[in-house]
């Protein structure tokens, strides 16, 4: 089911990005390109993205590979592992970044995310896991320097090895905001919450929040 979502959602990037390839079109609310909405950081743009707060801290660079569709790769040191609010032990993540604009509109927009990726957390000893992140984000521009971002994330882990099996599944709603300072600067803040199942021996669910603070670059 995931792979049809993720297979339409890119087929749909690609024909808006065909059209727009010979139409260029403006951002919405005058931005020219966005890391934390449904727009993208815009065809041939590289930038990079920092993030601090709980659980951790973060850096990713994303490339624009055509006007709807980004990739890129992010870097990730948590102290709180998958942003479980009772569980703080240290965890290293590498992902996979790809971000598709499904819906580009004057006062909308909406688009997908998807990471993939390993990580490595540390409980009396080594172990791993697969992250399979996914999500949607509705941007609404405020004004030309400021967004107003709502999302629903589901960042998926397996979780394996050492003793360890089982998944992890967050349920997340949350929102945030993205202000340009100038053209080439982002600052960026969002803030998701909800419960996470914990599949591993029917352990039941627990609070997961992210809240973070952030800037993009041009690089």
């Amino acid at each position: 089911m995931l792979r049809a979502i993720l297979a339409a959602a890119v087929l749909v990037a690609f024909q808006a990005g065909a059209q727009e390839a010979t139409a260029p079109v403006a951002s919405s609310g005058g931005h020219s390109g966005s890391v934390l909405s449904g727009e993208t950081v815009g065809n041939g743009s590289t930038v990079f993205w920092g993030e601090v707060g709980f659980p951790g801290l973060s850096a990713a660079i994303l490339h624009g590979v055509a006007p709807t569709f980004d990739i890129g790769g992010k870097f990730t040191f948590n102290y709180g592992l998958e942003g479980m609010t009772d569980f703080i032990h240290p965890e290293l993540k590498l992902n996979a970044l790809a971000r598709i604009s499904l819906l580009r509109k004057p006062k909308f927009n909406m688009g997908l995310h998807f990471e993939p990726g390993f990580l490595m957390y540390f409980i009396n000893g080594t172990h791993f896991g697969v992250n399979l992140p996914v999500g949607l984000q509705f941007g609404i521009p405020a004004s030309s320097a400021l967004q107003v971002v709502l999302a629903f994330d589901m960042p998926i882990t397996i979780f394996f090895g050492n003793g360890t099996s089982g998944g992890f599944i967050p349920i997340l709603f949350g929102g945030g905001v993205e202000y340009r300072v100038d053209r080439d600067v982002l600052l960026t803040f969002h803030m998701a919450m909800g419960p996470g199942i914990n599949t591993e021996d029917n352990a039941g669910s627990t609070f997961v929040l992210q809240s973070l603070f952030g800037v993009a670059l041009p690089m």
